[in-house]
């Protein structure tokens, strides 16, 4: 669906956020510090899979114990 003839995109340059703003309300949000911008390139997906792939091994370092983290007198410690 074309919204160019009901929609204008903006641009906040405070928080980077951009959206397609309803050409009703463009002028309250010019108001607001918003900015008229073009409309986003569309993602890459190549760094949407980086940005997946580096989510996934955040997770599994969290989900590994940290052996510095541990008790000197517990590292290397057999169960008995």
């Amino acid at each position: 669906m074309d919204t160019t003839a009901t929609h204008t995109w903006l641009h906040n340059p405070t928080t980077g956020g951009v959206w397609q703003c309803p050409n009703a309300a463009v002028d309250d949000y010019l108001a607001l510090g918003w900015e008229r911008s073009e409309a986003p390139s569309p993602p890459n997906p190549a760094i949407a899979e980086r940005l997946a792939w580096r989510r996934q091994q955040a997770a599994a370092a969290q989900a590994e114990p940290d052996p510095v983290s541990q008790p000197a007198a517990q590292r290397g410690k057999t169960e008995e």
